[in-house]
């Protein structure tokens, strides 16, 4: 996907993404606003894959996505570094990168995968 996203990405998509990096670093401290932005930054990459079977795919895994966000919101350092993993993202698309995109977006999802079981694991230790 991130992938296709950094090879058909117009100017103008990518100068897009840019602007909503500003806007993700404004809602750092607002949980909600910031999940919803979250979805939208992450619509903006699928679209810009130009792609319509995978934009579809995609939208199907965003609410079960957006049930899960408490795991980042509740760790400040989980929360920079899924910043700065989109901010090199963005940087990867920009340049046209496939292979440097799909890196980064493959180490997004495995620290926000490690978050939210760190998060139900000491859910977990209440109850115990």
């Amino acid at each position: 996907g991130v992938g296709m996203a950094a090879q058909n990405a117009s100017a103008a998509e990518i100068e897009l993404l840019q602007d909503m990096l500003i806007i993700e670093k404004s809602l750092l401290e607002d949980q909600i606003k910031r999940t919803r932005h979250n979805l939208k930054f992450h619509d903006a990459i699928h679209r810009c894959a130009h792609n319509r079977y995978l934009n579809s795919t995609l939208q199907s895994l965003q609410s079960p996505m957006l049930l899960l966000d408490p795991a980042t919101a509740i760790d400040p350092t989980r929360l920079k570094a899924a910043y700065a993993e989109h901010v090199q993202l963005v940087e990867a698309i920009a340049r046209h990168d496939p292979v440097a995109a799909q890196e980064v977006i493959t180490r997004h999802l495995v620290g926000g995968q490690r978050a939210r079981i760190n998060y139900l694991l000491k859910d977990s230790d209440d109850v115990i």
